[in-house]
């Protein structure tokens, strides 16, 4: 058990980072981890028999719909992938699809959600396939489906809510759209769709007896706790590792928000919150609009525009989100507001009260974060790319090689991740797996997922033989990471040594850099104003023009 108020940033020692390395090379080999997709030799048990029991299914046909010609492509590729399940028929009579499937007894009605339990002539991919079937019958027959509530273990899959044709997720991130028809110039959008989706529905599958079992730990460890408060140990930090059930991550994060923040909020004072929010207010009734609170007011639609808590002025996040935003720009005028703030301030109002999720913006941006990352010149966060990539030589060389090649520029694509805290782009269940870490462990967590990221897809990645090729797949790679315990598994286990008190060093490193080059473009500016200055002599104006001149010529 640790000090609550131990600090888990960034000022770190030697001596730490050398626990922590050797803590983590520890961890990688325990079998919570390291068994992700395998049972030490044995088949892994089906999925259906942690389900409740249904009767023995049949066979029927289901009735023909018209389908538009991405379905007619989308579940021919489904057909090849899950022969056991269903046959497809494409027809090329008036863009008609006739689905012959193999379907539990309990019929896919139209106008509600349900788990399936698998038959048993399949596996968990059945199910995949049932639930896309019902989905696209949805999508063509245009019907508002009401959702059930939530499965006894939790995942962005199984709870969803309908408001005006679009289905949202627990998190209110939109899962599918729908409409009763699909123009042909959203064909490839909806196609991209449905493959996140597959994958999405695949991946749950196959961990769901794991997260099961993930979950009954977090249950037993959390009852034991009974009402007294988290404690900073190696048991948690490997069952943080492993995922926060959707229904404790409230409680955690709050946990690790207090760790970083309670020494700060015992300086300020209880009421610091309410005294910014009351000047605040006297910001919002000036008539002068300043520069800061103009530039709040644009980015705040666009922080999270898919997610129902933020998709219109009337949504219910939006004036929280607003006041969090006023209120850390008067509390650390030196940050004021940086783009990004916003989309991390958002995703904390998700989980928690309106008073702590400003708080854990305080801790990201004064804690968890190096110094002067959000900061105008956001000298540190171009500091970390510089790290990244030298992580990502040392982890990667042939990929690192193929993109020098290539001359292509990670930190295009992977700035983002830094600030935003891998919100931007990437799967909801994969970027909360990374908060959830990245609020106990700490900034050095966003190298081991960026790492991760680009070893996942590292194959891929080497096939591209173009720079327009790279440049396209980075562009996107991040809706592809679907498979977010596959994903950590590399993070936290094959790519150690992962010493923190290397990062630390090769930062101060690229700081000083950085700064050395600043001042050198300030003095190159300096002195091409100095001698490009000139003075422009004003001529006298021209006389007018007048007619009796020309008559005396």
């Amino acid at each position: 058990m640790g000090d609550p108020n131990v600090n888990l940033g960034e000022e770190e020692g030697a001596e730490e980072g050398e626990e922590e390395e050797e803590e983590d090379e520890e961890q990688s080999k325990k079998p919570e981890m390291n068994n992700n997709h395998s049972m030490s030799g044995k088949e892994a048990p089906s999925v259906r028999n942690e389900l409740p029991s249904h009767s023995q299914s049949r066979r029927h046909s289901m009735p023909s719909f018209g389908f538009s010609l991405l379905k007619k492509v989308l579940f021919t590729e489904i057909a090849l992938k899950s022969e056991t399940m269903c046959r497809f028929v494409s027809q090329l009579d008036e863009a008609d699809v006739i689905i012959r499937a193999k379907a539990p007894e309990r019929r896919l009605r139209p106008k509600s959600l349900l788990y399936y339990q698998a038959p048993n002539f399949g596996g968990p991919s059945d199910d995949v396939v049932c639930q896309l079937l019902e989905d696209a019958m949805n999508t063509d027959s245009g019907t508002a489906a009401e959702r059930g509530s939530p499965i006894r273990h939790s995942s962005p899959i199984t709870e969803y809510k309908l408001k005006k044709d679009v289905v949202y997720d627990q998190y209110g991130f939109p899962y599918l759209s729908k409409s009763s028809r699909i123009d042909e110039d959203d064909l490839e959008a909806h196609a991209d769709d449905l493959l996140r989706k597959s994958n999405e529905l695949n991946s749950h599958a196959k961990d769901l007896e794991k997260d099961i079992s993930a979950h009954v730990k977090w249950e037993n460890y959390l009852v034991s706790l009974g009402n007294r408060p988290l404690q900073q140990s190696a048991d948690l930090k490997l069952m943080i590792r492993t995922g926060v059930p959707m229904e404790y991550r409230s409680r955690v994060w709050k946990a690790c928000i207090d760790w970083r923040s309670s020494n700060l909020r015992l300086c300020c004072g209880d009421q610091h919150y309410n005294a910014l929010l009351e000047q605040v207010e006297i910001i919002q009734s000036s008539p002068v609009v300043t520069p800061l609170s103009r530039q709040i007011e644009v980015d705040l639609l666009r922080t999270l525009p898919d997610n129902k808590h933020y998709e219109s002025c009337t949504s219910a996040g939006i004036p929280k989100l607003r006041r969090i935003l006023l209120a850390y720009s008067v509390h650390n005028p030196d940050v004021g507001y940086c783009q990004g703030l916003n989309r991390v301030a958002a995703i904390a109002l998700l989980f928690l009260s309106e008073e702590d999720a400003f708080w854990s913006l305080v801790s990201i941006v004064e804690s968890l974060m190096p110094r002067g990352y959000y900061a105008q010149s956001l000298i540190a966060a171009h500091a970390d790319q510089r790290v990244l990539k030298d992580i990502v030589a040392d982890k990667l060389p042939r990929l690192t090689a193929h993109l020098e090649q290539h001359r292509v520029d990670l930190s295009l694509f992977t700035f983002n991740w830094f600030m935003t805290i891998f919100v931007d782009n990437i799967p909801v269940e994969t970027f909360l797996r990374i908060w959830d870490t990245f609020l106990y462990e700490g900034s050095k967590v966003l190298f081991r997922y960026a790492v991760a990221f680009l070893k996942y897809r590292e194959e891929d990645l080497l096939s591209k033989t173009s720079d327009l090729q790279l440049h396209e797949y980075l562009r996107s790679i991040g809706d592809t990471m679907t498979d977010v315990n596959r994903i950590a598994q590399i993070a936290f286990n094959e790519l150690n040594p992962f010493p923190m008190r290397t990062i630390h060093s090769r930062r101060q490193s690229h700081l000083l850099k950085i700064q050395a080059e600043m001042h050198r473009l300030d003095e190159m500016r300096q002195q091409f104003e100095s001698t490009n200055s000139f003075h422009c002599e004003i001529p006298p104006p021209e006389t007018e023009y007048d007619a009796s001149d020309d008559e005396q010529i």
